[in-house]
Protein backbone atom coordinates (compact mmCIF):
# COMPACT_ATOMS: atom_id res chain seq x y z
CA UNK A 1 0.00 0.00 0.00
CA UNK A 2 1.31 3.28 -1.55
CA UNK A 3 1.01 6.46 1.06
CA UNK A 4 1.62 9.96 0.17
CA UNK A 5 1.75 13.07 1.49
CA UNK A 6 1.20 13.86 5.28
CA UNK A 7 0.17 10.50 6.10
CA UNK A 8 3.37 9.00 4.83
CA UNK A 9 5.55 11.28 6.49
CA UNK A 10 4.26 10.72 10.08
CA UNK A 11 3.83 6.93 9.64
CA UNK A 12 8.00 7.21 8.68
CA UNK A 13 8.56 9.61 11.91
CA UNK A 14 6.85 6.66 14.16
CA UNK A 15 8.38 3.71 12.62
CA UNK A 16 12.01 5.05 12.27
CA UNK A 17 13.34 6.71 15.18
CA UNK A 18 17.19 6.93 16.32
CA UNK A 19 18.56 4.46 19.19
CA UNK A 20 19.07 7.28 21.15
CA UNK A 21 15.15 8.16 21.41
CA UNK A 22 14.31 4.23 22.49
CA UNK A 23 16.63 4.90 25.51
CA UNK A 24 14.77 8.05 26.24
CA UNK A 25 11.85 6.11 26.33
CA UNK A 26 13.12 3.28 28.54
CA UNK A 27 14.52 5.85 30.84
CA UNK A 28 10.89 7.84 30.81
CA UNK A 29 9.61 4.16 31.62
CA UNK A 30 11.78 3.73 34.32
CA UNK A 31 11.06 6.64 35.93
CA UNK A 32 7.52 6.39 35.84
CA UNK A 33 8.11 2.77 37.76
CA UNK A 34 10.15 4.01 40.18
CA UNK A 35 7.63 6.91 41.39
CA UNK A 36 4.26 4.85 41.05
CA UNK A 37 6.45 2.35 43.26
CA UNK A 38 7.51 5.05 45.68
CA UNK A 39 3.58 6.04 45.97
CA UNK A 40 2.78 2.37 46.71
CA UNK A 41 5.58 2.41 48.90
CA UNK A 42 4.12 4.87 51.13
CA UNK A 43 0.56 4.31 50.70
CA UNK A 44 1.39 0.63 52.16
CA UNK A 45 3.34 1.73 55.17
CA UNK A 46 6.35 0.97 53.81
CA UNK A 47 8.72 4.20 54.68
CA UNK A 48 9.68 4.83 57.98
CA UNK A 49 10.09 8.56 57.75
CA UNK A 50 7.06 10.05 56.55
CA UNK A 51 4.76 11.81 59.21
CA UNK A 52 2.15 10.47 60.87
CA UNK A 53 0.25 13.16 58.82
CA UNK A 54 -2.80 11.19 57.49
CA UNK A 55 -3.07 14.72 54.78
CA UNK A 56 0.66 14.84 53.97
CA UNK A 57 0.90 11.00 53.97
CA UNK A 58 -1.54 10.97 50.70
CA UNK A 59 -0.43 13.46 49.03
CA UNK A 60 2.98 12.36 48.55
CA UNK A 61 1.27 9.08 47.70
CA UNK A 62 -1.18 10.97 45.12
CA UNK A 63 1.63 13.41 43.74
CA UNK A 64 4.19 10.63 43.47
CA UNK A 65 1.54 7.69 41.52
CA UNK A 66 0.26 11.04 39.03
CA UNK A 67 4.33 12.04 38.55
CA UNK A 68 4.58 8.71 37.03
CA UNK A 69 1.34 8.32 35.34
CA UNK A 70 2.28 11.77 33.86
CA UNK A 71 5.61 10.71 33.09
CA UNK A 72 3.46 7.06 31.12
CA UNK A 73 1.10 8.96 29.49
CA UNK A 74 3.80 12.15 28.23
CA UNK A 75 5.60 8.92 26.04
CA UNK A 76 2.15 8.64 23.79
CA UNK A 77 2.33 12.60 22.86
CA UNK A 78 6.40 12.33 22.56
CA UNK A 79 6.80 9.87 19.98
CA UNK A 80 3.84 11.94 18.06
CA UNK A 81 6.24 14.78 18.25
CA UNK A 82 4.24 17.19 20.59
CA UNK A 83 5.92 20.31 21.64
CA UNK A 84 4.45 21.38 24.84
CA UNK A 85 4.44 17.99 26.48
CA UNK A 86 8.25 18.22 25.89
CA UNK A 87 8.77 21.48 27.61
CA UNK A 88 6.31 19.79 30.35
CA UNK A 89 8.07 16.86 30.73
CA UNK A 90 11.60 18.88 30.83
CA UNK A 91 10.09 21.03 33.43
CA UNK A 92 8.43 18.25 35.53
CA UNK A 93 12.30 16.55 35.42
CA UNK A 94 13.93 19.83 36.57
CA UNK A 95 11.78 19.82 39.12
CA UNK A 96 12.28 16.64 40.47
CA UNK A 97 15.91 17.39 40.49
CA UNK A 98 15.69 20.86 42.19
CA UNK A 99 13.53 18.40 45.22
CA UNK A 100 15.98 15.41 45.12
CA UNK A 101 18.60 17.81 46.09
CA UNK A 102 17.11 20.10 48.46
CA UNK A 103 16.11 16.45 50.46
CA UNK A 104 18.19 14.29 52.31
CA UNK A 105 20.29 12.63 50.11
CA UNK A 106 20.46 8.82 50.41
CA UNK A 107 21.28 5.71 48.17
CA UNK A 108 17.22 5.42 46.81
CA UNK A 109 17.37 9.10 46.36
CA UNK A 110 21.06 8.81 44.28
CA UNK A 111 19.24 6.28 42.30
CA UNK A 112 16.18 8.55 41.33
CA UNK A 113 18.34 11.34 40.92
CA UNK A 114 20.80 9.17 38.19
CA UNK A 115 17.61 8.15 35.96
CA UNK A 116 16.17 11.74 36.63
CA UNK A 117 19.51 13.16 34.96
CA UNK A 118 19.99 10.66 32.31
CA UNK A 119 16.16 11.38 31.19
CA UNK A 120 16.91 14.57 30.57
CA UNK A 121 20.19 14.52 28.73
CA UNK A 122 18.56 12.05 26.47
CA UNK A 123 15.45 13.72 26.04
CA UNK A 124 17.29 17.04 25.46
CA UNK A 125 19.58 15.46 23.53
CA UNK A 126 16.82 14.42 21.16
CA UNK A 127 14.87 17.80 21.01
CA UNK A 128 15.29 18.06 17.15
CA UNK A 129 13.26 14.56 17.00
CA UNK A 130 10.37 14.59 19.58
CA UNK A 131 9.74 18.40 18.62
CA UNK A 132 9.32 17.11 14.78
CA UNK A 133 12.00 19.39 13.30
CA UNK A 134 14.97 18.41 11.09
CA UNK A 135 14.71 14.56 11.67
CA UNK A 136 17.70 12.71 10.37
CA UNK A 137 17.17 8.53 10.10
Amino acid sequence: MQFTGRISNKITRLSKHPKSVDLTILFLLVNSILWVTFGLYIALGFHPAIPDNEWIKWTMVVLSIVCGILFAGSIYFLLRHNNFVFYFVCLQLCAILVLIIADQVGIPDLIVFFFTVATLIFLIANRNWFCGQSIKI
